[in-house]
């Protein structure tokens, strides 16, 4: 989808201004133009899903999503704010982890996810699985547009882009009766607005993703077959 969004140049990739290997996406004139043409169809798909609801209950029901974006967006601001006073340089880092990595204890996706970021930033890593191989088990999992952006910076997006299925649409159905409720629609306009898509995939096709990305990286190690039995704590709190 991002694709065939930079092919026709609504959005365009540029260096983040924090972090220069870190590429992120802007919408460009043409894109800009393309997003309000769709936007009357993203608002009559909210207003169709606030249909059954009462007039009262429908306004208090924005109102609150309304506050909570507020909020949401004063919270990631403040949060930026803090990792730039206390992000140490790449140099600092390399330093403090060059001669001791960080230990991982755990293979699954969070473990992997982790030493990928801590990979991303210059720091060594060696992830210990108790088990005899690494691999995942469970079933399909649901991915919202945030959990591309991050596979993006972890430079696995694109990859778990492809094995995904899209979502393009959520409906909430009725137990009794099997009439559909109300719906959402996740199609291209939908995509367009959030740069990601909605999408299912099965968890084990995503952890093979991240396996991947972390048997190529030079600066993580993988042992299986390895238990983490205890932990010490050895810097102050």
């Amino acid at each position: 989808m991002i694709e065939r969004l930079e092919a026709k140049r609504y959005v365009e990739r540029k260096p983040s201004s924090g972090d220069k290997r870190i590429k992120l996406l802007y919408l460009t004139k043409s894109g800009a133009v393309l997003l309000r043409e769709v936007m009357p169809f993203v608002d009559r798909a909210q207003a169709r899903m606030l249909q059954p609801l009462k007039p009262t209950d429908r306004k208090t029901l924005l109102a609150l999503l309304d506050a909570a974006g507020r909020s949401q967006q004063r919270v990631l601001a403040g949060a930026a704010a803090r990792r730039r006073r206390s992000r140490p340089s790449r140099e600092k880092l390399m330093a403090q982890h060059n001669e001791r990595p960080v230990l991982i204890a755990g293979g699954g996706i969070g473990g992997l996810a982790a030493a990928l970021g801590l990979a991303q930033k210059g720091i060594a890593s060696i992830l210990l699985e108790k088990a005899s191989a690494l691999g995942e088990i469970g079933a399909g999992i649901q991915l919202g547009p945030n959990a591309f952006h991050a596979f993006d910076y972890l430079g696995v997006g694109e990859a778990a882009r492809n094995m995904a299925v899209y979502i393009d649409q959520q409906r909430l159905m009725d137990a009794l009766t099997a009439e559909e409720i109300t719906h959402v629609d996740l199609g291209d306009a939908f995509r367009a607005r959030f740069g990601n898509p909605y999408a299912v995939v099965h968890r084990g096709d995503l952890h093979g993703v991240f396996l991947k990305a972390c048997q190529d990286h030079p600066l993580i190690e993988l042992r299986s077959a390895r238990k983490c039995w205890a932990l010490t704590r050895t810097a102050p709190r």
